[in-house]
C-alpha cells in the first residue's frame, strides 16, 4: 500500500470497519409481487319465451351471475331479479334481459312473449220450454265450445248442450275456446213457461166460430168452468 505524499519516516495506520445498515420505514422497498388482474364481463342470462293470451300477464324468469335487469326495447330499466312480471299485453312484445356483476355487465338476450288472440265471442240464442221441459240450446264458434252455469260449473262442451229439465227461467253461459286462449262468456236465456194442457181445460159451452161464413179471418171461442 503506497500513500501519496508519505515519507519513509511515516507512520501507517489500517482501519477495518464492519458496516450495518438500519432502515427506517419508508426507505427502501420490498421484492416486486406480480398481480395477476382477469378482465371479463359475465356470461349472458339463461331465458326462455312464453306465449300467453290477450290482455294476460306474462310470468318470466332467468337465471346468471350477479343482478339480472329487465328491460324493453327502448333500453327503459323495468325491473330487476330473476322473475318478471311484464304489464298485460295486447300484442307479441320482446323484453331483453342483462346480468350484471361486480360493474361489469352481460350481453343482453332477447325474450320474446307471443300474444294469442282470444277467440270471437260464439253466436247462440235463448229459448223458450214448458215446465219440467230440456231445452236444446245450439250455438257456433272458434275452437271448442265450453257450457255454464251461472256460478261457472262447467256442465258441458259442444256445439249442442241439453239442459236438465227446468222449473224456472234460467240463464246458461257458452265459451269458445281455442289454443289455449278463451273468449268472453255469452249469456243464453231458457225462459220456463207453464204451459196450460188441452186436457186442463174444462169446455162448458160449444165452441163458436165468427163469422161463418169467413172470409179467412175468423174468432173461436169457448167457454171456461
Amino acid at each position: 500500500l503506497s500513500i501519496i505524499g508519505a515519507t519513509s519516516s511515516s507512520s501507517y495506520y489500517y482501519y477495518f470497519y464492519d458496516w450495518e445498515v438500519e432502515t427506517e420505514n419508508g426507505t427502501c422497498t420490498s421484492d416486486l409481487v406480480s398481480v395477476e388482474i382477469t378482465l371479463g364481463n359475465p356470461d349472458e342470462p339463461e331465458v326462455n319465451g312464453t306465449t300467453i293470451c290477450t290482455n294476460e300477464v306474462a310470468q318470466l324468469s332467468a337465471t346468471g351471475q350477479g343482478t339480472l335487469n329487465w328491460f324493453d326495447d327502448s333500453g327503459t330499466l323495468l325491473g330487476s331479479g330473476s322473475n318478471f312480471s311484464t304489464p298485460a299485453l295486447t300484442t307479441s312484445t320482446t323484453f331483453f334481459v342483462q346480468a350484471s356483476d361486480n360493474g361489469c355487465n352481460s350481453n343482453s338476450v332477447a325474450v320474446e312473449v307471443i300474444v294469442e288472440s282470444n277467440p270471437d265471442e260464439p253466436e247462440v240464442s235463448g229459448t223458450t220450454i214448458c215446465t219440467n221441459e230440456v231445452a236444446q240450446l245450439s250455438a257456433t264458434g272458434q275452437g271448442t265450445l265450453n257450457w255454464f252455469d251461472d256460478s261457472g260449473t262447467l256442465l258441458g262442451s259442444g256445439s249442442n248442450f241439453s239442459t236438465p229439465a227446468l222449473t224456472t227461467s234460467t240463464t246458461f253461459f257458452v265459451q269458445a275456446s281455442d289454443n289455449g286462449c278463451n273468449s268472453n262468456s255469452v249469456a243464453v236465456e231458457v225462459i220456463v213457461e207453464s204451459c196450460a194442457d188441452l186436457s186442463e181445460l174444462n169446455i162448458e159451452n160449444t165452441i163458436g166460430i165468427t163469422p161463418n161464413p169467413s172470409n179467412g179471418i175468423f174468432v173461436v171461442s169457448y167457454g171456461l168452468s
